[in-house]
């Protein structure tokens, strides 16, 4: 029974560390996008675009459990979120 409250301690330690984590990158893609803290240029779009990837890949992983998933899923999801991140970026940048 201990283990499986130490376990339960540390999801919820890891979960409580992944959520602050996003809130500090949310708030500063906000910064980046509100205060143009590199000015309004091509280099702070691909910044706040990074910064959503990070945080799609964050929620992924630690939200929808794709980290305990198959090999195959987790191959899937981190595929598409490459390949989105790509595109987006490279459109939004005009490469």
């Amino acid at each position: 029974m201990a283990i499986l409250e130490n376990r339960s301690s540390s999801l919820k330690n890891a979960a409580f560390l992944v959520g602050a984590v996003l809130v500090v990158l949310t708030v500063g893609s906000y910064a980046l996008g509100i205060d143009h803290l590199l000015d309004f240029s091509r280099a702070a779009m691909a910044a706040v675009l990074i910064i959503a990837i990070v945080k799609v890949w964050l929620v992924t992983q630690y939200f929808m459990d794709i980290r305990h998933s198959p090999r195959w899923l987790q191959i899937v999801v981190n595929g598409w979120t490459l390949l989105t991140a790509g595109v987006v970026i490279g459109l939004n940048v005009g490469l």
